[in-house]
């Protein structure tokens, strides 16, 4: 996204439902990586810290 902002500059400019958008998949990507990390379990609602 900044990466089209610099391209395109204000010329394009998105809906607010776009950044929305973008922002929960974005969002959905980093809590992915920290509850694959931590193990954590949706059934027992425990964190797994062994190996």
């Amino acid at each position: 996204m900044l990466l089209a902002l610099l391209i395109w500059s204000e010329s394009e400019t998105m809906s607010e439902g776009f950044y929305l958008g973008a922002g929960i998949v974005v969002l959905a990507i980093f809590l992915n990586g920290y509850f694959q990390k931590n193990r954590w379990s949706f059934t027992t609602g425990f964190v797994d810290i062994g190996g």
